[in-house]
């Protein structure tokens, strides 16, 4: 599947292998069934940390992008740094890490968890 692209529902394949890791860790799940799935985008960054930069291409565009489903629990915080970054012009020191340009500059963030949270 390319690159932007999206599936509709969940394949049989996919419910097969994340039913085994869910009986893995919860044995007693082996006697449930499933009845139905859903799906939706999961909007990150290749290392999974948000963008939260200035645009390089359009100045006065700040952009706080690619949190997925935890960028709502985090917005007010977020918000306030962000607000502040706008307004003062000057990039506070911890949205540092979280800049555009990571990506190309070989600055990438790692994450402190080792494994799947259903591995």
């Amino acid at each position: 599947m390319s690159r932007g692209a999206r599936r509709e529902g969940v394949d049989y394949e996919t419910v097969t292998i994340y039913s085994q890791k869910l009986v893995n860790r919860l044995p007693a799940m082996a006697r449930g069934r499933w009845e139905r799935g859903w799906s939706g985008v999961y909007d990150v960054t290749h290392d999974w940390h948000p963008i939260l930069d200035e645009s390089s291409e359009v100045g006065g565009l700040y952009i706080a992008a690619d949190f997925s489903g935890h960028g709502f629990k985090l917005s007010p915080a977020v918000g306030k740094r962000m607000a502040q970054f706008a307004l003062s012009g000057k990039k506070p020191e911890d949205l540092t890490p979280f800049s555009a340009s990571r990506f190309n500059e070989g600055k990438t963030l790692t994450g402190h968890y080792e494994s799947n949270i259903i591995a």
